[in-house]
């Protein structure tokens, strides 16, 4: 049972990572997602067809070229697809609905009716077809649910797929387990595959989907490109080709943004006033509910399964600097496990220990590191998933143990092997990552961050029975708002005393775009989700 919850949330927050996080142009708030419906309602359903939906301006050019930071190594969205690389699927792998700033986006569905908690009719939009010319039916629906779950996890473990029926063709009687809070969030992950033709090894070369563009061309680690869908059920493109090129280096892409090489870039902080200062582009801040986080491995093959360990790295380490130096200031420093930007943040999550109200303080965690016999020459091994932002933290955090007598060595590795790196609690003492929940709940935000750690769950946490027994099938299918906090509030209280992790810093994070661009909108995302179909060349 371990094992199979270790390996279904490390997967699954990796995807979900990929959905929600409220985004919106600089000086304009961030608004929350608002959910479509509560139990015993209807959402209201999206137009019948396409050609009902505003049209876009006539576009005056015909290619949009995007810098992406990275290569997951893979564009069938049934794998874990990481960063901006992932906003790439939504163009030819459509879902039943997304959330973007205003809500529920209904995409391959047109509405939901949630008949009680646990029993809700979704309805599918009529007359689409796959790109092969196969109509798009509740068949590749209940298909797509069960690929999608055929490994070893379940993308949304409330679903009961096996007890839910289908009436019609575009008619679905959808059961739930249990009520769970972040439900609607998780079952708009699923990408829907043609149930007669779908093969998984295939699909790497000839991706088969309802979406407005067309695979042509992929090479890994390199670009993607492809060509607007011209029998696509919606309104066509406004922009009839999309290229994306992967760009790892901060410094290339501001430069590519420059010479005119792209049109679209996630840039670091620091280039955010520069960009500003040139009229020609415009710069998104996405605010996020996710914090990037030092995370320990507690088991017996690690230094960290000694609390003591942990508590010195946690004092050692300068959270102003990682937020000076590698956010220019745009960022925000938790008082607690997870980020304060969680829809409904409690003050009382506040300060759950002396550690959150101290911050840095080198002298206490050189004490906490000579309890621990941290000075004594052993080496601490400190891994990131190789991006710009988690390499130089690490830079950071190992200058930081440094002064106060802690050898560390860092270890960056691509985006696509850092889950098999962390997976294996023999490779690492710490590791950089993001912790967060895409339902933006703190009950989801704590539940994810432990789940996302395998080696949490195997000896070297005492919380872990705590954990199991009141939180793991509970805490997020309390429909009560005061209940579930008082069962965070008792979880963030473990979990920080514990320490299994030490939340460093809340970024913002810059999406810079040509300004003759239109349409333009980030929807809530820290891998700046897009839908590039709706955007459009003003001149």
């Amino acid at each position: 049972m371990k094992k199979h919850h270790r390996i279904l949330s490390l997967i699954l927050i990796a995807i979900l990572l990929l959905s929600l996080t409220a985004c919106g142009a600089k000086d304009t708030p961030a608004s929350t997602p608002t959910p479509a419906a509560t139990p015993g309602q209807s959402a209201q359903p999206a137009p019948p067809e396409g050609g009902d939906q505003p049209e876009a301006p006539a576009s005056t050019r015909d290619t949009l070229n995007i810098a992406v930071t990275g290569d997951s190594g893979s564009i069938n969205p049934k794998n874990p697809i990481w960063g901006d690389f992932g906003a790439i699927a939504n163009m030819y792998a459509e879902k039943l609905w997304d959330v973007d700033n205003e809500g529920i986006k209904w995409i391959l569905a047109t509405g939901v009716d949630y008949i009680s908690d646990v029993l809700w009719t979704i309805h599918l939009r009529e007359n689409v077809y796959f790109s092969n010319g196969n109509p798009f039916t509740a068949e590749d629906v209940f298909f797509s649910w069960k690929e999608v779950d055929s490994g070893l996890f379940p993308w949304c473990p409330a679903a009961n797929f096996p007890e839910s029926k289908i009436i019609d063709d575009y008619t679905i009687e959808l059961h739930l387990n249990n009520w769970d809070i972040g439900v609607m969030n998780s079952l708009s992950l699923y990408p829907m595959f043609d149930h007669s033709t779908y093969d998984a090894l295939e699909y790497e070369f000839n991706p088969i989907g309802t979406g407005p563009y067309l695979l042509q061309t992929y090479v890994i680690n390199s670009h993607v490109y492809l060509e607007a869908n011209p029998n696509y059920w919606g309104n066509p493109p406004a922009i009839k080709n999309l290229k994306f090129y992967v760009n790892s280096e901060p410094a290339q892409r501001v430069t590519a943004l420059q010479t005119g090489v792209v049109d679209v870039a996630a840039v670091p902080n620091s280039e955010v006033s520069f960009i500003e200062s040139l009229p020609e582009y415009k710069t998104f801040l996405r605010n996020s509910s996710f914090a990037t986080a030092v995370f320990f491995n507690l088991t017996s093959n690690s230094e960290m399964s000694n609390i003591d360990a942990r508590y010195a790295v946690a004092y050692s380490v300068d959270r102003e600097a990682i937020k000076t130096l590698v956010f220019d200031g745009l960022a925000s420093i938790p008082t607690w496990a997870c980020s304060n930007d969680v829809s409904d943040f409690d003050p009382r999550l506040e300060y759950p220990n002396e550690l959150y109200r101290t911050g840095y303080d080198p002298e206490l965690a050189k004490q906490y590191a000579e309890k621990a016999g941290l000075v004594d020459g052993q080496e601490l091994r400190i891994v990131t998933d190789g991006t710009t932002e988690n390499a130089t933290i690490a830079e950071i955090l190992q200058y930081n143990l440094g002064q106060i007598g802690i050898k560390a060595v860092i270890n960056n590795y691509d985006a696509a092997s850092f889950l098999s790196v962390i997976g294996d609690p023999t490779m690492s003492d710490i590791y950089i990552y993001v912790l967060g929940s895409p339902a933006r709940t703190a009950a989801t935000g704590l539940h994810g961050a432990i789940n996302l750690s395998p080696v949490f769950l195997e000896g070297g946490w005492a919380g872990y029975d705590f954990f199991v027994d009141k939180v793991q099938e509970k805490i997020s299918n309390i429909f009560d708002d005061n209940e579930r906090m008082n069962l965070v509030l008792e979880l963030n209280k473990y979990v920080s005393d514990d320490l299994l992790f030490y939340s460093f810093v809340t970024p913002q994070s810059a999406m810079v775009c040509n300004a003759s661009l239109g349409g333009v909108e980030f929807i809530p995302s820290p891998g700046a989700n897009t839908y590039y179909n709706e955007w459009y060349w003003i001149s």
